[in-house]
């Protein structure tokens, strides 16, 4: 029952404070704008920075509900419980609907607040003054957007008495009355967190991608701003650079970690199954992609602005899809919130953000057109335009088999189900396509590249490329020696041989590249070749930065497809004491351990010793759980990761003293994690602020 006016209800009054403030920023931008008055923009700018702050401490105050155990209010009772551990209760506020959407209000606010405080050191610059009011009209707008949709339609502050639990009543029974008949003894806990979630990835998991999609919001807004001032310079583009790179950054390890979650916890051995929520995740990535690559092209030859603002425009409206997609119930995942009013306002808002996009680009298109045209294709610029071409084609085919169930279902009365080898015929090739652009890309120059240059750049890296393209997959090859179900020899010609050889083939002209370049700035200064490698890091640290963000990008290739192209999976019941041979591994059943006695969820262990052919013993113990509150068993998988191969095995259920276990082996999946840690590594260091000023060509 409510009890009086607390905490959690001054919480939901800082929304809807934050929703007034930023309804004051978009009034304080046109009013100055009409009246051509600057104290108007820094009205806009403190009531932005006042609507940030109020919605990060109504985030701080639905924290505080979780933790302080407030399982009178419907969110937190739906979310959390007594015997969950801290961090998860925190992970509470992004675990649901309601809560992610505040939590994704925050976010901006927390944003706009960093935006605000740019311009304010950045006051004399005529562009940025010009600039700064649609800026700001732009992402008060969206965070208005959040703020009401928090306030008037999820509402994670909801007392549980006024929740759809307590909405469908008999006739002359009352809320009080049905409340008390199911509480009797009052609210003394709550439901639990959904058991799939309780997982250390997904503490950080959601987060993590949800501050790549805000970030996103950024260059929108510039572009928005741009497009409404007729700005025809580098301005904007200078300014969102770094923001696009942190959006892309958090986005990239949002996905990573998302697979991290689905490996661990799922139980299929795998990370990456199409899922159209892992697939939303993907969509906006790779327009971000393609934007950090075109922004170059504007800087250096000041040609595709208008298309610049495309990406990012596509780039934000692709984030807002996904939140769409997720909390809309249109399709069906594990990853999904149930569908509600919300995804009605997510399209709405999204229908909107394109048309007004769409509108400002075609206006100003004419304007924007670059005087500079590509003089060849053996060009940087021109492969920037095929690299671009390439991932919209890979984000527009996943947009469409994602939703292909849906339009299929509208329009031909029927749901035709798309699945993993549908997506992998449909973008294999142009995954393949951008593989070799990425390493073609480094030996090429701006403008034109001559057939000597050319063949000076790639051949030797093309040559170099081939036997240890050939070594990678014979070791793929040499781990599953002895297991049934081997590839035929087109399987390993297309796609296996066809994606290490380009990915390998990334990694040999980065390193060329790199090398070629150090021994010509050695030669020339007359430094020792280590101090001109160090200089020319330091100097162009966005360039090699990049180039490092390339190699992981080939290292990661070769994870992938070394690990589903060659991954081995055993299926098999097991008693007490029964031994099982996988490869090169010899297991043993040696005990089964039972826990009853547990407040949250019992548990049954299975303990493995296994004795590899090479190498030490070890022991594995995957685990079943059932979690009492929400009666649903869950699985904790065992992984032994090696260098070479992940084992990984997972308890899925047992009966009479016989257990249900699959075993997988996964050559070479620790390419995956390790690409994206240099991927993460080399895209903070080209972030840095560092190096000197350069004057781009188009200047």
């Amino acid at each position: 029952m409510p009890n009086g006016f607390g905490y959690l209800d001054f919480s939901r009054g800082l929304v809807i404070a934050g929703a007034a403030f930023g309804l004051l920023t978009i009034f304080a931008v046109l009013i100055g704008n009409s009246l051509k008055d600057r104290r108007w923009v820094l009205v806009a700018r403190r009531s932005m920075t006042t609507a940030g702050l109020l919605t990060i401490g109504a985030a701080g105050g639905l924290i505080a509900g979780f933790v302080d155990g407030r399982y009178e209010r419907s969110y937190i009772y739906n979310y959390s419980e007594k015997g969950l551990p801290l961090h998860y209760k925190i992970a509470g506020l992004w675990g649901g609907l309601d809560g992610s959407i505040l939590f994704w209000a925050a976010l901006i606010g927390f944003v706009g607040i960093l935006v605000a405080a740019g311009f304010r050191k950045d006051e004399k610059d005529r562009t940025g003054r010009r600039m700064e009011p649609w800026v700001y009209l732009t992402l008060g707008g969206v965070q208005l957007f959040f703020l009401v949709v928090v306030a008037f339609v999820t509402n994670p502050f909801e007392h549980l008495i006024d929740s759809p639990m307590f909405a469908s009543l008999p006739e002359g029974v009352t809320k009080a009355q049905a409340f008390a008949h199911h509480f009797p003894a009052g609210i003394t806990d709550g439901t639990g967190l959904n058991p799939l979630l309780v997982n250390y990835w997904m503490m950080i998991h959601p987060p993590t991608l949800y501050f790549g999609w805000v970030v996103y919001t950024v260059p929108f807004a510039f572009a928005i701003a741009a497009l409404i001032t007729g700005e025809q310079g580098n301005y904007w583009i200078t300014k969102i650079r770094r923001w696009t790179m942190v959006g892309w950054l958090f986005n990239t390890t949002g996905i990573i970690l998302g697979g991290l979650w689905a490996y661990v916890v799922l139980g299929w051995g795998g990370y990456w199954a199409w899922d159209p929520v892992e697939n939303a995740s993907f969509l906006p990535w790779f327009t971000s992609t393609a934007l950090l690559h075109s922004m170059l092209v504007q800087e250096r030859r000041g040609m595709m602005r208008a298309w610049n603002a495309f990406l990012a425009t596509a780039t934000f409206a692709l984030s807002i899809f996904g939140t769409y997609l997720t909390r809309s119930g249109i399709v069906s995942s594990v990853h999904a919130f149930a569908g509600g009013e919300v995804g009605h306002w997510f399209l709405g808002f999204l229908l909107f953000t394109i048309a007004l996009c769409l509108f400002l680009i075609s206006i100003r298109q004419p304007t924007m057109r670059s005087a500079h045209v590509i003089e060849s294709v053996w060009s940087r610029e021109a492969m920037f335009v095929i690299n671009n071409l390439v991932l919209l084609a890979i984000a527009a085919s996943i947009m469409i088999l994602t939703l292909w169930p849906k339009i299929s279902h509208e329009f031909l009365g029927k749901a035709v189900t798309v699945g993993p080898p549908v997506y992998n015929m449909v973008t294999l090739p142009f995954f393949i396509l951008l593989l070799g652009i990425t390493a073609i890309g480094p030996a090429l120059g701006w403008i034109r590249t001559s057939p000597k240059a050319l063949r000076r750049n790639i051949l030797i890296p093309m040559i170099a490329a081939l036997p240890v393209a050939v070594v990678v997959q014979y070791g793929a090859e040499m781990i599953r020696a002895g297991e049934t179900g081997h590839l035929t020899w087109s399987q390993r010609l297309y796609p296996t041989f066809a994606v290490i050889y380009a990915s390998v083939l990334i990694i040999f002209t980065v390193l060329y590249e790199v090398l070629r370049t150090a021994q010509s700035r050695a030669l020339r200064t007359g430094n020792g070749w280590l101090e001109a490698l160090s200089t020319l890091f330091l100097v162009n640290n966005r360039r090699y930065g990049g180039y490092v963000v390339h190699a992981g990008i080939g290292v990661i290739a070769i994870g992938i497809v070394c690990s589903s192209m060659y991954r081995v999976e055993h299926n098999t019941v097991l008693g007490e004491g029964d031994q099982i041979k996988v490869g090169r591994y010899d297991l043993t059943l040696s005990k089964v351990e039972e826990n009853m006695d547990g407040d949250v969820y019992h548990d049954q262990k299975l303990y493995f010793d296994v004795d590899p052919e090479v190498g030490s013993a070890f022991q594995m113990i995957p685990e079943k759980r059932f979690y009492i509150k929400k009666e649903q068993p869950s699985s904790v998988v065992e992984i032994h990761r090696g260098l070479t191969e992940d084992l990984y095995v997972y308890f899925q259920s047992a009966q009479e003293g016989k257990f249900s276990v699959t075993i997988y082996r996964n050559p070479m999946i620790i390419g995956v994690w390790l690409g994206w840690i240099l991927m993460i590594l080399g895209g903070v260091y080209a972030a840095l602020p560092l190096g000197r000023k350069r004057v781009g060509l188009a200047d």
